[in-house]
């Protein structure tokens, strides 16, 4: 009987658990929100690659990492040279 009821509430808490895997060019933050024992908050090591098992209550926020060009046409700026550029591209 004990080895049942010992059976059943390690599944039962398996279930509940969560996984996160990113993508490429993607990684996962993850917010922990324990309901009972322990300390909430963001964890200092994201995920990465491969696989990460978390306790029901962590949230994973994905974020993509790769960088983003955006091109513009500013006419009024001044190069290093200090002759005004025609096409300047912006990168963040």
């Amino acid at each position: 009987m004990k080895l049942a009821l010992l059976l059943v509430l390690t599944l039962s808490m398996l279930a509940g658990c969560r996984m996160y895997s990113p993508d490429a060019g993607h990684e996962i933050v993850l917010v922990e929100k324990p309901m009972i024992f322990g300390h909430g908050g963001i964890d200092p090591e994201p995920v990465k690659t491969g696989l990460s098992i978390t306790a029901p209550t962590t949230e994973g926020v994905d974020v993509y990492m790769q960088p983003f060009k955006y091109e513009t046409q500013l006419d009024d700026t001044m190069t290093k040279t200090g002759f005004p550029s025609a096409s300047t591209q912006l990168w963040y």
